[in-house]
């Protein structure tokens, strides 16, 4: 009795002790998978679905006033912003539907473009839908708002009020896609059962799209300004987000998403299950997001005029992206028992 006593007094102590020195059991696959569909999906989600809504109520405002280009212009950075940062995510309802690669597709065909302004066809958002990938979206309002037509989103002629229905038949369309997945994806609940019943593969298949999201950014965008540079054939149309000035911080948008991923809200991502078992790994990958993360921060100006003002920062920012997709491939990707199976632009 005396023992039972005793043990009933000390496990409580215990247990407090183990609070106190921040002790407790590494969380599950399933626990860390439902901590970032709640924690991050389910709120770039809500914030995608609003910088679309405020996007199109931009556009519908369009007039003869420079002012509402200005505007429209502003929301429509804020909505790219938001749609690469869901981008770093890759799954539920708007992969499902395709919603993620008709909304972001780039390059567009501004020759295509321009025909169809020119085509008496009604425009609106069942016609949009119709159209392929590379003439809709919010790469084919960049080219509306910000290039060759966007001073006649500005002109009270047939011309203007033909651009403005198109870039309000655009928003449209791609606000559609948002709400839908956001009103599919709820709080998270039903997507999160769904990964945790095969948790190891859906774990892979995370760890798989942020190699390929980093190798895309060192390779396709960074590497291709460099090589261009060095080319002497810098030009806007072959560099993604330059017309809106937006090309280095569409990178940054998705590797803070993707960082994110990998650390959690509270370090409770893709990092919970790789700190207990492999300690130096995990240091040693928030070291490599960390450095990538910084020094294109640094570079503060588009990656089309950084590289030209001083070419070494833009080179080093490069090669710390791929030092961190190297830790990713194999100091992760041994950690977590990931096969590698991701192809560059995975669900793109």
């Amino acid at each position: 009795m005396r023992d039972e006593r005793s043990s009933a007094r000390v496990a409580p102590v215990l247990l407090v002790l183990l609070s106190l020195c921040g002790c407790r059991a590494a969380p599950t696959r399933e626990e860390v998978l439902r901590s970032l569909v709640v924690g991050q999906l389910v709120p770039d989600m809500t914030t995608l679905a609003r910088a679309s809504a405020q996007l199109t109520t931009s556009v519908a405002g369009l007039s003869a006033d420079p002012r509402t280009l200005a505007a429209a212009q502003a929301s429509w950075r804020t909505a790219l912003l938001a749609w690469e940062r869901v981008y770093a995510f890759r799954v539920g309802p708007l992969v499902d539907d395709s919603g993620l690669l008709r909304a972001r597709f780039w390059p567009t065909r501004d020759a295509a473009l321009a025909r169809r302004l020119a085509d008496p066809e009604p425009l609106n958002e069942a016609s949009v839908e119709r159209s392929g990938v590379d003439v809709r979206g919010m790469y084919a309002l960049e080219w509306l708002l910000f290039v060759a037509p966007a001073q006649s989103l500005l002109e009270a002629t047939p011309a203007g009020e033909r651009t403005r229905a198109a870039a309000l038949a655009f928003a449209q369309n791609v606000q559609g896609y948002a709400d839908r997945a956001l009103v599919l994806l709820a709080d998270g609940s039903a997507l999160a059962g769904t990964l945790g019943q095969s948790a190891q593969e859906s774990v892979s298949r995370l760890v798989n799209q942020m190699i390929g999201t980093v190798e895309t950014l060192a390779s396709d965008r960074l590497s291709i300004v460099l090589e261009l540079h060095a080319h002497d054939n810098l030009r806007a149309s072959e560099i993604q987000g330059a017309p809106s000035q937006l090309s280095r911080a569409l990178v940054l948008a998705q590797l803070t998403a993707t960082e994110a991923l990998y650390q959690g809200r509270e370090g409770d991502g893709i990092r919970a299950l790789v700190s207990p078992v492999a300690p130096q790994i995990d240091a040693r990958v928030r070291t490599r997001f960390a450095a990538a993360r910084t020094l294109l921060e640094q570079l503060d100006a588009p990656l089309e005029v950084a590289v030209v003002r001083d070419r070494a920062r833009v080179l080093a920012a490069c090669a710390a992206l791929k030092e961190l997709e190297l830790a990713l491939k194999v100091d992760l990707a041994s950690a977590l028992g990931v096969t590698l199976t991701f192809t560059a632009g995975d669900g793109d």
